[in-house]
């Protein structure tokens, strides 16, 4: 078993609490509402074959959007 899952069986729920966000954001208020503006707009507008929203996809926008 690897470690991270022996430590949630070991532990019991509190092991699997969550501790707070895994690192700062790298993006400030202003770029998150410019990209909630580019998600509205949809998966395909950013050369997406459909509506899904994938976490490369998400990263691509981004990386593009804000270099």
């Amino acid at each position: 078993m690897r470690p991270l899952l022996l430590a949630w069986n070991e532990g019991g729920p509190r092991a699997r609490r969550l501790h707070g966000q895994a690192s700062l954001p790298r993006l400030g208020q202003k770029q998150f509402t410019q990209l909630e503006a580019e998600s509205a707009r949809g998966s395909a507008a950013h050369a997406g074959d459909d509506q899904r929203w994938t976490l490369a996809r998400i990263k691509t926008v981004i990386g593009r959007r804000f270099p």
